[in-house]
């Protein structure tokens, strides 16, 4: 920034030689933070109790991510026998292994990578039966079938539909809960129960 001079003795000359490394330092720190990794979402966002679930992280700057840091009393480790697993920067694959034992509730996951820690995404530890949104379930038509008591597992689109159809019996009570806004997500959803006949 500053042109070399064979010696400087006055206070202006040692000010630029500070502002110049005060500068080159900024520069240095915005480009790890823009390189630092990131994570977006989990795919899927929770897992059953005495299970191992793979979950896909999603974000940025994932490339070489070698362990995963959480709260949660799991067992997190990144599989290298999946391909590519690590070597990607918009996603990576951790195995969670969850005790029988352990607590239903939410916790954190970070991962951990040469270019620092991501920033902080939430899991939920179930007790019910995990189910996958099959992704064709936008119209009433299209209901998916689920078998109570279960937890439904997916994403949603802005301003659209998922549509489910179970049996119950007369009289029968449930409980239909979304947990959303508590896994740091902004959906907030609406649920509305209707009878055979779409009312």
């Amino acid at each position: 920034l500053f042109s070399p001079v064979d010696a400087c003795n006055n206070s202006w000359c040692g000010l630029m030689r500070f502002v110049g490394l005060a500068v080159a330092l900024a520069a240095g720190a915005s480009t790890a933070m823009a390189q630092a990794p990131s994570a977006t979402f989990l795919s899927p966002s929770g897992g059953q109790r005495g299970s191992t679930v793979d979950v896909t992280i999603n974000g940025g700057s994932l490339i070489g991510a070698s362990a995963v840091w959480t709260d949660l009393p799991i067992t997190a480790t990144i599989p290298a026998e999946i391909p590519n697993n690590g070597k990607e920067a918009g996603k990576v694959v951790v195995r969670m292994q969850i005790p029988a034992d352990a607590t239903v509730g939410i916790g954190g996951l970070r991962v951990v990578t040469p270019k620092g820690i991501s920033n902080l995404r939430l899991f939920m530890i179930d007790d019910l039966q995990p189910v996958a949104e099959n992704g064709t379930n936008k119209a009433l038509a299209q209901a998916q079938k689920l078998e109570l008591p279960c937890v439904v597992t997916g994403t949603m689109e802005a301003e659209s539909w998922d549509f489910y159809k179970f049996s119950v019996q007369a009289g029968q009570r449930i409980t239909v809960e979304a947990v959303a806004r508590r896994l740091g997500s902004k959906h907030d959803p609406a649920i509305r129960l209707l009878d055979l006949a779409g009312k």
